[in-house]
């Protein structure tokens, strides 16, 4: 995706990009990326990777809006957050724990954790509520039928 397309135009997976990424930075795998050479810029366009691939498409544009729309500055960062997560280049010494990681025979994805990304915390809290009341009144309804 190159600087003059929109990020809502094209999104591409992470299986698209990473071997961009590679080359990019001269590494075979993510075991060898050194995070203090990967540019801001690098880790937003991972993050909107990852994003696409766990939640691709309208998906992935219904929450870029609910972070902040394109071009805002929370979606951006966002996505530098997600890249930097991708990498585990999130921790003050990343490259030591991603390393340990992989010798351990660890593997690092993105991981769909509801209450980490922002406003979809907000929907799995109201999905809830919704499920625990139609619970009660299917008990209620059921209970009072029996009872005559």
């Amino acid at each position: 995706m190159n600087n003059t397309e929109s990020h809502s135009d094209t999104h591409e997976s992470v299986e698209e990009y990473l071997p961009i990424f590679f080359n990019k930075y001269n590494v075979k795998s993510v075991n060898n990326i050194n995070c203090a050479r990967i540019s801001e810029a690098d880790f937003e366009r991972l993050g909107d990777a990852v994003m696409e691939t766990n939640h691709p498409g309208d998906a992935h544009k219904a929450m870029d809006q609910m972070m902040g729309r394109e071009g805002s500055d929370s979606l951006k960062q966002m996505h530098i957050n997600m890249g930097k997560s991708y990498l585990r280049c999130d921790t003050e010494n990343g490259s030591e724990v991603r390393n340990m990681g992989y010798m351990m025979g660890g593997s690092y994805k993105w991981v769909n954790m509801p209450m980490m990304t922002g406003g979809f915390g907000a929907l799995w809290i109201v999905n809830s509520l919704l499920v625990t009341v139609l619970l009660a009144v299917l008990i209620r309804y059921f209970w009072s039928k029996g009872n005559k």
